[in-house]
This record gives structure tokens, sequence and C-alpha cells, in this order.
């Protein structure tokens, strides 16, 4: 599997993206062997090129600055067992080119391309299955960073889902926890480690319609997304709900 992407901009020039997949499938066995690589990137935003002034310090405008580049690769190899598959995949990824705050004076602030790249690098095992002739299913998953250079990301994460599905209605509950990380730069304060639960569900009303919906947070957990640098700490949402619709003709 091969694909590509180009994009030619007004500003910060073109940028390019591509990966290229392979899997391999031992049908006798049920073992799955895959691997990729790929790059990308994320162009420099508004607020990471312009002047803006402000009364603590003022950022000075940066028409030079380049996007960020983003390549790695990863390879894993999956087992079915029965109605139960198991995986186990290793990832490792660069940035280069990253977009990060420099200091020219007390008084101002400059958005600049940092020189070199910073590493992250990790495993994720995953088990999914089902019982009772496929109405009651479950999905866990565990992410864990061994290699971290790139700040705001956290060494852990873990999510777990188990649904039960019936002729015409489908109710699940999942919960997922998230290791805090540094915010911004090293040393400094970390996001909040969390633990929240969800709640979901889908009614069909016939071939053609089905509502579905559901709560995130479910026991509205608080928690700072991100921390109190100085002075500006952000509360992440609470419980929320969502109701949707589907038709299909």
């Amino acid at each position: 599997e091969l694909g590509g992407r180009y994009d030619e901009h007004d500003e910060f020039g073109g940028d390019s993206a591509w990966n290229l997949g392979a899997v391999y499938r031992v049908e006798e066995s049920g073992t799955r062997v895959h691997a990729r690589y790929s790059e990308a990137y994320r162009n420099p935003t508004v607020l990471d090129s312009e002047f803006f002034p402000s009364f603590f310090s003022t950022q000075l405008a940066n028409p030079d600055l380049e996007s960020e580049e983003i390549d790695g690769f990863e390879i894993g190899v999956s087992q079915t067992l029965g109605d139960h598959r198991f995986g186990l995949t290793y990832f490792d990824q660069s940035l280069k080119n990253a977009i990060v705050t420099t200091r020219p004076d007390d008084t101002t602030t400059l958005r600049v391309n940092s020189t070199g790249s910073s590493r992250v690098s990790g495993f994720e095992v995953s088990a999914e299955g089902h019982f009772l002739e496929e109405k009651l299913r479950y999905r866990l998953a565990w992410t864990a960073q061994e290699k971290e250079e790139v700040i705001d990301l956290p060494d852990h994460l873990v999510s777990f889902d188990l649904s039960y599905q019936a002729e015409s209605w489908t109710l699940g509950v999942g919960a997922s926890y998230v290791d805090g990380a540094a915010y911004l730069a090293a040393g400094n304060p970390q996001t909040d480690s969390r633990f929240t639960t969800r709640l979901y569900g889908e009614y069909r009303i016939n071939e053609a319609i089905s509502i579905h919906g559901r709560i995130e947070n479910l026991f509205d957990e608080g928690y700072e997304l991100f921390p109190d640098t100085f002075g500006t700490a952000v509360e992440a949402p609470g419980r929320a709900y969502y109701l949707g619709a589907t038709v299909t003709f």
C-alpha cells in the first residue's frame, strides 16, 4: 500500500507527505505481520508566525518559519486465537524543525524552528474479541512510550471498551487513563493524570434509521487540560452529552 500528497501554500512553501505499508497473513496459524513507514508535516499557524502585541510580552513576526516534519515507522504482529485477537506493535517517530518559543529580550518572544530532531518511541499492546455469539464485545489497548523527547505527550495511555449488541440496540461502556505530561517545556508543571469513563448506545428503528448517543466523562471527573504555568490554567470539559441520528438510503 502506497500513498502520497503534496500541498503548495501561499506562505511557507510546499510540503509533501507519503506512506508505505505492507501486511502479511499466515492463514493457517491466524498470524498477521504488518509494517508501515510514513512522513507528514504541520504548517505554521498564524499564531506562530504573526506579530502579536501584549502587555506582558510582545511576539515578533517570523515569516521565515518552515513546516514541522514528522517521520516514523511501526512494525507489529497480531495473533488470532478463536474469537480473540492479540497484538503487539513497536513505533518510532522523529520530529524535525519543531516550532518553539525563544526570547530575544525580556519584553519580546519569537517563534522559530529548532535545530536537530526529537524522538518518541514505544509500543502498544492490544486485545479484542467477543463472547456470547458475538453479542458481547471488548477491546483493550495500552500505549507506553519508552523514549520520549517530545513534550506534551503522556508516557502511558490505556483504553478499555465493553459493549453488548442485541437485535435492534447496542449498549457500551468504556474507560480511559491518560498519564500526565510536561507542558510547553521540560521542567514545567505537568498536565493532570486522569481516569475518565463513558457510556454510549445505539437504537436501530429500522434498516434506514438509527439513533445513537454517548456520555463522555460520565462521573464528571475534574482535571486541568493545561497546567498553571503563568496563571493560565485551563480546566478540562466536564460531563458531556451527545445525541445523533444516522439515515441510510
